[in-house]
């Protein structure tokens, strides 16, 4: 997936800020949209779906990923969702398009 985005290398310099506490008010800003922008990174490659042969354990740390499961021989393909089951724990959940 390709992304828009400003490349890092071209934001200012804080380096070139001389009051300390003006930069390190700008660090922390940096800091903040640094840590924004991968989490936005990160969300955005989940919906992304992975195409696999058979699906990974369920569990949290892959909830709300897409999985797109190949079909064998000629079957069609299968597109399913990893979920919290509530009591049952995390599982897969097939998304079927009608």
């Amino acid at each position: 997936m390709k992304l828009r985005h400003r490349p890092i290398s071209q934001v200012p310099s804080i380096e070139q800020i001389k009051d300390a506490a003006v930069k390190q008010f700008g660090q922390e800003i940096a800091s903040i949209i640094l840590e924004t922008f991968r989490n936005i990174y990160d969300d955005l490659n989940k919906l992304q779906p992975q195409i696999v042969d058979s699906l990974p354990t369920a569990q949290q740390e892959i909830r709300g990923t897409l999985y797109i499961k190949r079909g064998i021989d000629t079957g069609a393909d299968t597109l399913f969702i990893c979920v919290n089951t509530g009591s049952a724990g995390y599982g897969f959940k097939q998304i079927s398009f009608v």
